[in-house]
Formats: C-alpha cells, sequence, structure tokens
C-alpha cells in the first residue's frame, strides 16, 4: 500500500475520484446515509490516503480529510475517516491514524484535535489518547460520539495567539507546498 498526503489542489484527477468514490462507496451506500458527499470543504483541508492496485488503477482503501480549526471552532478536525471493506481486518486503521496524526502534528503542532466517530471506535481512539468529549450525537444521520486530543480536553476554545498561529502554520504549509510535509512525514 502507498500512502499519500495531500493539500487539494495538488491531487491528481484520478486520486480525487478514487477518493470521492470511496467516500461515496463507504458513507453513501455502504452506511445508507443520503448526503451530499461533497461539502465545500475539500479545498481547504489535508488529505490523507492509501493506494492499492490490484492489478489496474490505484485506488483508495484508507481516508482521512484534516480541517484546521479557526476562530468559531479552534480544534483540527479529522474527518471522512474510512477503510473499505476488504481493509477493516487488517491494521490498516491503525496506519491511517498514524499518518494522520502525524500530519496534523508536523503541520498544526500542538493543537488539539476533534474526531467523531461511531461508539464501537471509543476504546481504538482511546488507545490514540482522545477522550470522549461530546455524549452521542448525530453525524449525517448517523450515530457517533465526539472524541478530543490534546487541549480540547479542556474545553473547546483556544486563546486567541494560538488561532492565528494556526493559520500562520497553515499558510507556511501552502507556501512550501505538500512535498515538504511529505518528505518529513516519510510517505511517498
Amino acid at each position: 500500500m502507498e500512502w499519500k498526503c495531500s493539500e487539494f489542489k495538488h491531487l491528481s484527477t484520478h486520486e480525487l475520484y478514487s477518493i470521492l468514490r470511496a467516500r461515496s462507496a463507504v458513507f453513501v451506500v455502504e452506511y445508507a446515509h443520503i448526503h451530499l458527499d461533497i461539502d465545500d470543504k475539500d479545498q481547504g483541508a489535508l488529505h490523507i490516503f492509501g493506494l492499492e492496485s490490484d492489478g489496474g488503477s490505484p485506488q483508495v482503501v484508507a481516508y482521512a480529510r484534516l480541517l484546521p480549526g479557526n476562530e468559531q471552532e479552534p480544534e483540527v478536525v479529522i474527518d471522512k475517516l474510512l477503510t473499505v471493506s476488504k481493509r477493516r481486518d487488517d491494521d490498516t486503521r491503525d496506519l491511517l491514524m498514524t499518518h494522520a496524526l502525524a500530519a496534523v502534528q508536523t503541520v498544526w503542532p500542538d493543537h488539539p484535535i476533534h474526531i467523531n466517530v461511531s461508539a464501537h471506535l471509543e476504546v481504538f481512539c482511546e488507545s490514540l489518547g482522545f477522550r470522549k468529549a461530546v455524549g452521542s450525537l448525530l453525524d449525517h444521520g448517523a450515530s457517533c460520539i465526539g472524541m478530543a486530543r490534546g487541549q480540547a480536553q479542556a474545553g473547546h476554545s483556544r486563546e486567541r495567539a494560538t488561532v492565528h498561529a494556526a493559520r500562520d502554520d497553515a499558510q507556511d504549509f501552502d507556501a512550501r507546498g505538500p512535498l515538504h510535509l511529505i518528505d518529513r512525514l516519510g510517505m511517498t
């Protein structure tokens, strides 16, 4: 499996199509959550994904979207987490979260992280340092819990200077491009 970390503008047409296809197959079809998956947040996100080829074109088998915080919701958000069904009984989920957390730490060091997950993943996320922050809630019609890691565990706000620092980090990342991050994470 090949792991990639990319900004939206650096995704190839094939990568973008494969990401959207995987998200639609898992979230809309498999989970039967009828919703518009394309939500205008992809352009400002960092995309972590695993590609695998079964003789044809490489297809996304694991994916996570990382959204930088803002003044209203300052935590970095990891969302759209998925593994395709054929990769759910191995370590693909663990590798995906390892890559996603490494990317957050590299781009937005020491910023709190928020994630919404199905209740059955609570113990797994706790093993990664997340703590339950919000009880049962609906996310596109699916029951899940909100979990936080870092400063977000103590509350949902950071000091204004920290928010501006996150924006500066994101702007610096944009100027350097994704190859700088990929090199630091060891992804190809």
